[in-house]
């Protein structure tokens, strides 16, 4: 029979306690792994209901305020259609601005020096291009209506942005 000395009982000691702690060491590391695992599966899925709640509710507010805008736009296009019929009936048509100004009010760009000098074509003639008392007061009307519903628009995007920081 081979003799234990105390040496070789306490490295015989040390490896059964090593392999005891591996043991558990891979029990526990296996169970917190699968923990983990749950617990990171529950977070993905807090955090996807999180953002489906958010995405509804921003849908929520685009539909309500989409919905105002509309009605808004057809009140201004109401009364704007009120402003023009009035217009038509208070004004006589009456020469307003002569063809040099309206031609300054239809040139799409600035104004800019031409390259080539352009040839003299004489005076305008008097019967040219011009706009009346009642198509200056329609492009007024129109100018609002454009400026009201551009106002609208930018007031609803704020909005939303204000719901859903």
């Amino acid at each position: 029979m081979p003799v234990l000395t105390p040496g070789v009982l306490y490295l015989l000691v040390a490896l059964l306690c090593t392999n005891c702690v591996t043991g558990i060491m891979w029990y526990v590391t296996k169970k917190g792994a699968a923990e983990y695992q749950q617990q990171v599966k529950l977070e993905r899925a807090e955090t996807e209901k999180a953002h489906l709640k958010q995405l509804a509710d921003a849908a929520a507010v685009n539909d309500r305020l989409t919905a105002s805008l509309l009605n808004k736009e057809n009140e201004l296009a109401q009364l704007s259609k009120e402003k023009s019929d009035e217009i038509a009936h208070l004004t006589t048509g009456r020469r307003c601005l002569d063809g040099r100004a309206v031609r300054v009010l239809n040139r799409p760009k600035p104004a800019s020096k031409p390259q080539i000098p352009e040839t003299s074509a004489g005076p305008v003639p008097e019967d040219g291009a011009f706009a009346t008392d009642t198509d200056v007061g329609q492009w007024i009307v129109t100018a609002q209506e454009q400026y009201e519903r551009c106002r609208t628009r930018i007031d609803a995007i704020a909005t939303f942005y204000e719901e859903n920081p």
